[in-house]
């Protein structure tokens, strides 16, 4: 679904008529890499719709942009990275410029810089963050025809994933368009990822922390059938935004290859001194015990860094793993025993049905990051380079 990218004439009325009632100004954050001159038409744009305060952050885009960028000057504030450093660490700049720099009640709201989100459709954003000031407000967008394929499996997928890692449905998991109250900035500086994956994390640290989620529908818009306009990289980009669920699943395959391997010597090395019962049982839970530590070790350390202690945690894990195990034996006995299927092959199917209940468990129970007490308000270090930004 496309519609006409003309916000250079956008619709809001002047400040004044259009700002909602509240002592807090609004701000708008627009990381920008290699942008066209609808970076400008945005820029006004937002100004006409009651933004106070635009940053737009350079994310290295080099010395061809540098009169575009020259011509913000006196409409936004525009920080520069030496090189381009990603979408999220471009959001965390602007987030560190507003805490030393904007004291005081602030309605934040990110804008892609590429004509894809509309002024008005910021201030409907900014609204809702006014009405609900401890949530996070999306900007969804309508996935119908016209939508070019890339854009809607990536969303599919992204949106599917979510829902199986955090519990919660959001609609729009990739819209870059996001409100929040400058209340949040701390925590939101705690959020790890410099790319676009940072977006994701900021969806599930929410999701966690049970933190309200807002949908605010807006347009829908595409360049062209590709959206080329777009610089996420589908390959690179989603291994980052997937990189738990990625994580879990190499560890949780290393774990099967164990299993699988012990499971297959011990049934030969048993099947003529035990009943075929036996075997199939005492195989399964010998080679289950040690890829299980395998796996805990894995998941702990690698894949969920979890802080939990580890007393509670291994004894969660044991409570799990005797659950699985359990389950586990059942079903291959049931596909063994009972439908006659050749028991390595039986292994291979009851691995597959648990998988996704072992990763629901580990990820919201045993390795579930829970929050400080206390979180750190502190402005993160940066690394070298970013200490070269122009402010």
């Amino acid at each position: 679904m496309s519609e006409p990218n003309d916000i250079s004439r956008a619709t809001c009325m002047p400040p004044h008529a259009s700002a909602p009632s509240s002592p807090s100004r609004l701000v708008a954050i627009i990381p920008a890499y290699e942008p066209d001159h609808t970076l400008i038409d945005l820029v006004d744009g937002l100004h006409i719709c009651g933004f106070s305060d635009i940053i737009v952050i350079d994310d290295g885009s080099g010395d061809a942009y540098h009169l575009l960028f020259e011509a913000l000057e006196g409409t936004a504030t525009v920080l520069h990275h030496p090189a381009n450093c990603g979408k999220g660490f471009s959001i965390k700049t602007a987030l560190r410029h507003l805490m030393l720099h904007s004291p005081g009640p602030q309605v934040v709201v990110a804008v892609d810089c590429d004509g894809q989100h509309r002024p008005e459709d910021a201030r409907l954003v900014a609204r809702r963050v006014i009405e609900n000031p401890e949530a996070l407000v999306l900007g969804v967008r309508t996935f119908g025809p016209g939508t070019p394929l890339r854009s809607l499996l990536g969303n599919r997928i992204t949106t599917g994933i979510f829902r199986l890692v955090s519990g919660r449905w959001v609609a729009d998991t990739q819209t870059g368009l996001r409100g929040f109250s400058s209340t949040h900035i701390p925590a939101l500086l705690d959020i790890p990822g410099s790319r676009y994956e940072y977006e994701m994390n900021m969806l599930l640290t929410a999701a966690r922390r049970g933190r309200p989620i807002v949908e605010q529908p807006i347009a829908t818009i595409y360049h062209d059938t590709s959206n080329t306009c777009s610089h996420f990289h589908s390959i690179r980009d989603s291994a980052r935004i997937y990189h738990t669920l990625l994580a879990f699943a190499a560890a949780s395959f290393l774990s099967f290859l164990i299993d699988y391997a012990l499971f297959g010597t011990l049934t030969f090395l048993l099947t003529t001194a035990l009943p075929a019962a036996t075997v199939l049982v005492a195989s399964n839970v010998g080679a289950r015990m040690v890829s299980a530590a395998f796996n805990y070790h894995l998941n702990r350390e690698h894949v969920f860094r979890s802080k939990a202690m580890r007393s509670r945690s291994v004894l969660q894990y044991v409570c799990l793993a005797c659950g699985i195990l359990t389950l586990n034996t059942l079903i291959l006995f049931a596909l063994v025993e009972g439908v006659g299927l050749n028991a390595l092959v039986a292994k291979v199917l009851t691995e597959m049905l648990l998988f996704t209940l072992s990763y629901l468990v580990q990820r919201h129970l045993i390795f579930r990051q829970r929050d400080s007490s206390a979180p750190d308000t502190r402005i993160s270090d940066t690394p070298r380079s970013t200490r070269r930004i122009i402010l």
